[in-house]
């Protein structure tokens, strides 16, 4: 009975609605400062060459120990809108002696405590290397890189109350060593694709209804869908859904869990066809699990009236519809606050029926007969 009802969206609000932080350092420093992780900081300039392309800006170490570039203003704000996509930004050294390897990247909120992510290597000698770090909780430690894995609860609460980003620009254990840096950019994906709402219901009992709308794709291979059932924390690969691959139209998706019991998690991870991927922000779909034994329909077969009792005092059913074997809705009723109803079936045809019992986040439903 899947295909008879369509489900109620849970919209995200559009990525597009969200200024996307960046510094291209084309006349200055853009607000970007340099603090040492020790006691002498390092001298910070900007240059009107030497970026990529145009100005940049430049570090110079003074001291022993490591310092980073800090984000100004306009990175130091919710950026939970852009989970799932990345912190962009290019880097160059002058020297390949004595390098080390700490914490490249650090997220900081206003009580100090931090979470970290370490680049795979260090930038390269005199010539650009480009970083695409993952605004995802996957590989982000919390205070050093040999901290706990970061729970996806716990990243959407940096992302939300950022006091301060912090990119490294010491990677040499030598002094007066320099460090350049440009392009600096919070950006939703590396894939050509833009999504558009993304959203879920749990209906028929334990099946969780995800729809989700792409507005343009261009090269995209398909969507895996990820479930998480313990907060956020992991997250396992469900089913695949086939994009239509290159579309400058609207497309729309949906996928059935019928696995869902309480508070789910879920997301998408985009796939192009050279094996790219990006994820999307992150449901939640929750509901009352029900059991059969809750929901009482009788009688069944009934011939004038059926009476429907509700026996579960967390699920608190707000409209009752009744469905035809086609589809069809044949009734609808407003029973807000009650879990005893009795329903007039004489303008009824005989046949079988369903009836639904439904709130803002749940719905159960139930089979019937009528004969007259």
């Amino acid at each position: 009975m899947k295909q008879f009802f369509t489900p109620l969206l849970c919209t995200l609000v559009s990525l597009s609605c969200y200024a996307q932080p960046a510094s291209y350092f084309t006349s200055d420093l853009e607000g970007w400062t340099g603090l040492c992780e020790c006691a002498n900081d390092p001298n910070i300039t900007w240059g009107s060459v030497a970026g990529a392309p145009g100005g940049a800006a430049k570090g110079t170490d003074d001291a022993n120990g490591t310092w980073y570039f800090n984000s100004p203003a306009a990175f130091n704000i919710d950026l939970s809108g852009f989970y799932g996509g990345y912190l962009t930004f290019d880097q160059k050294q002058n020297s390949s002696t004595d390098q080390t390897h700490v914490e490249d990247i650090m997220i900081e909120k206003s009580d100090g405590t931090k979470i970290v992510y370490n680049t795979p290597l260090n930038p390269d000698i005199l010539s650009w290397t480009t970083y695409n770090v993952p605004l995802i909780e996957t590989g982000w430690k919390y205070t050093n890189l040999a901290g706990g894995a970061v729970s996806y609860t716990d990243f959407m609460d940096y992302l939300t109350n950022i006091h301060v980003i912090k990119i490294r620009g010491d990677y040499s254990s030598d002094k007066f060593e320099t460090t350049w840096m440009d392009n600096v950019r919070i950006i939703t994906s590396l894939l050509p694709i833009e999504l558009g709402e993304f959203g879920g219901v749990l209906q028929f009992n334990a099946t969780a209804v995800i729809n989700w709308e792409t507005i343009t794709e261009q090269n995209v291979s398909h969507f895996g869908i990820q479930k998480s059932t313990d907060g956020g924390r992991t997250f396992e690969t469900i089913g695949k859904v086939n994009a239509v691959g290159n579309s400058t139209e609207s497309n729309l998706y949906t996928f059935f869990d019928e696995a869902c019991y309480g508070e789910t998690y879920y997301r998408l991870l985009v796939v192009d066809a050279n094996n790219s991927s990006s994820f999307s922000k992150v449901i939640v779909v929750s509901g009352t699990e029900i059991s059969s034994s809750d929901i009482q329909l009788f009688p069944n077969p009934a011939s004038s009236q059926i009476v429907i009792n509700n026996t579960n005092t967390a699920f608190a059913f707000e409209t009752i519809i009744i469905v035809d074997a086609y589809g069809r809705t044949v009734k609808s009723i407003d029973a807000t606050g009650t879990d005893n109803y009795t329903i007039d079936l004489s303008s009824l045809a005989e046949g079988f029926y369903f009836a639904t019992l439904k709130n803002k986040s749940t719905a159960y439903s139930v089979p019937f007969q009528v004969i007259h």
